[in-house]
């Protein structure tokens, strides 16, 4: 005798399945990638006469903040800014076109704290550079955010997944690691794995 689950059964069984089914599968990382072709004011000679650890750097279209020495930092009685920057030269084809791997973490909190950070790759043109190609993603999570292997060319990035998680516990971070194609990152893996949690001393978790 044939047993049949009702249909509300049904449609809730098939719903967890496609849930576990995009978490193990997942079709795109949380990580927006676009090329704005933003130039900055500044001129040099060549990418590499670019002082980015010092530069005013546009975290978006309403916010730029100038570095010290890779870092700005900026506290009130509303909140407080936090960025750190780090900045590497790499060549494109033959060597002929160089380029600036530009990577900053912004951490904020208004109410409450955020973080955010990106990879942007410059490249120089009539004497400015230009924000060419920006990858941009949520990392406040344990164990979010990139590096950047100069010799491989290899670009890791650790992003929280864009989910239904609660603010202060991620549940997954997507890896994906780029290589390095000419003047641009191309994507070459991705995972989403579940994210670090640890005790703190309090006996909350942190993620």
């Amino acid at each position: 005798m044939k047993r049949f689950l009702p249909p509300l059964l049904v449609l809730l069984a098939c719903t967890i399945a496609a849930a576990q089914s995009a978490l193990l599968s997942p079709s795109n990382p949380s990580i927006e990638v676009s090329f704005p072709n933003t130039p900055y004011k500044i001129r040099a000679k060549n990418i590499y006469a670019v002082d980015f650890h010092n530069i005013r750097l546009h975290i978006d279209e309403k916010l730029a903040v100038q570095l010290r020495n890779g870092k700005y930092n900026h506290r009130d009685k509303d909140g407080f800014d936090s960025v750190d920057l780090d900045a590497h030269c790499v060549e494109g084809e033959g060597g002929s076109s160089r380029y600036a791997i530009v990577e900053w973490t912004w951490i904020y909190g208004y109410g409450s704290s955020n973080s955010e950070c990106a990879v942007q790759v410059f490249a120089l043109r009539s004497e400015h550079p230009v924000v060419v190609q920006q990858l941009y993603f949520d990392c406040h999570a344990l164990t979010a955010g990139s590096m950047f292997d100069t010799e491989s060319k290899k670009l890791t990035i650790g992003a929280r997944t864009d989910d239904d998680s609660p603010h202060c516990c991620a549940k997954t971070l997507d890896v994906v690691s780029y290589v390095w194609a000419e003047s641009k990152f191309e994507q070459a893996t991705f995972d989403r794995i579940p994210a670090l949690v640890k005790k703190g001393p309090d006996g909350l978790e942190e993620h």
